[in-house]
């Protein structure tokens, strides 16, 4: 019986603690203020070849917000020690299959990149966790 205890009061404090975690985003938004459509691309790099990479592409249409999200855990956590890096793509030239991997040098000889981001974690709290494009 002290186990049983014991187990739900550790699980109690366990699940308190992530629920009262001040500071935490769990999305970031991209806003397209332009007046044409884009492409959000996030860059993924290969795992078994770190020269060869693959882009996932959502369209964002003019004065639409994207709400991006990198799993479950708290952007704070995920980006504290790695940088977000994605692209604005033309859709008109946005030629990546998706999951296909191509060279990375190659993502804006195939593609109109609009803009290329590498945003660290002071990046994203500086603009409350929300990008604007132009």
């Amino acid at each position: 019986m002290k186990k049983i205890i014991f187990i739900l009061c550790c699980l109690f404090f366990c699940f308190a603690k992530c629920k009262t975690k001040k500071n935490c985003h769990r999305t970031a938004k991209i806003r397209n203020d332009s007046g044409q459509s884009i492409i959000y691309a996030f860059l993924y790099h290969s795992v078994s070849d770190n020269s060869k990479c693959s882009l996932d592409g959502t369209e964002i249409k003019p004065g639409e917000t994207y709400e991006w999200r990198q799993g479950k855990d708290c952007l704070e956590n995920v980006y504290d020690n790695a940088n977000w890096e994605f692209y604005l793509i033309n859709p008109n030239q946005f030629v990546n299959e998706k999951y296909k991997e191509y060279a990375c040098d190659s993502i804006p000889i195939k593609n109109l990149v609009l803009k290329h981001y590498v945003l660290t974690l002071d990046d994203l709290k500086n603009t409350n966790f929300t990008i604007a494009y132009p």
